[in-house]
């Protein structure tokens, strides 16, 4: 990585870490942090989610986005859905639905079960076109700035990702490290790392105000590229709701 340093000329130190999430959302996201110090302490963070183009294989179709999204944290569902155990998941999630009672089903052919799993696949691929549509278009192959964080005097606590189940650790004190130039260092470290990748850093669409004055300041930044995007809000039907800006960043040394 680059030889960063504070306005003060001192080191800042960059650490790289894949993180291990919970299961429901290891199943789609991939998850890493860059972890910034001076002088051995702590001093900001950067966590980067994103879907890989492997794992947005298990969202091919809107009922993947169903099953792994909105029963991702059933894991009898989700095992059933991989093993092809179609019974199970008619049974677990359809029948109310579909109108069919359980002395019903239970006396259905094989063919007759399969014939009413492809009509309850319809119905929901119908239903959830167009978040599955959504999740697809911002989060594969679009590493986000889940989080950014430099330390200011108001924080007394941060989380270390260098140790095992990233605990909790009292600061040492309260120095204020914003306007230090840890918070550049952060997202040039990020946007290499996506670049390395083939891939751009995307920002949220739900910014803190921090968030939108520093993607301010990076535009005028003359290593910095800034473009924002346009992100469609839809309706269930398909309609645009709406439009809300997403900034999206590249080193032009690079670029």
């Amino acid at each position: 990585m680059e030889n960063f340093k504070t306005k003060s000329g001192n080191p800042i130190s960059l650490q790289f870490f894949t993180l291990t999430e919970d299961i429901v959302k290891a199943r789609l996201f991939d998850s890493s942090v860059i972890q910034a110090s001076v002088n051995g302490e702590v001093v900001g963070y950067v966590k980067l989610t994103y879907i890989s183009a492997e794992k947005a294989s298990k969202l091919a179709e809107p009922f993947d986005y169903f099953i792994y999204k909105i029963y991702g944290s059933d894991d009898k569902v989700v095992e059933a859905y991989e093993s092809g155990n179609i019974k199970y998941i008619l049974e677990k999630l359809a029948l109310k639905d579909l109108q069919v009672t359980k002395n019903e089903f239970e006396s259905l052919s094989n063919f007759e079960m399969n014939e009413l799993f492809k009509l309850f696949k319809r119905g929901i691929n119908t239903t959830y076109l167009i978040q599955h549509k959504s999740m697809i278009e911002y989060w594969v192959d679009k590493p986000s700035i889940e989080l950014i964080k430099v330390f200011s005097e108001k924080d007394h606590f941060y989380t270390d990702y260098s140790q095992i189940d990233y605990p909790c650790v009292d600061r040492k004190d309260n120095t204020c490290w914003q306007g230090q130039r840890v918070g550049a260092a952060l997202y040039e470290s990020a946007a290499r790392f996506c670049q390395s990748k083939g891939l751009e850093l995307w920002g949220s669409t739900t910014r803190t105000e921090d968030a939108k004055r520093m993607w301010k300041i990076m535009e005028n930044m003359p290593k910095f590229f800034v473009m924002m995007t346009e992100v469609c809000k839809y309706s269930n039907s398909g309609h645009v709701l709406g439009k809300v800006e997403r900034p999206k960043l590249n080193l032009k040394e690079l670029a």
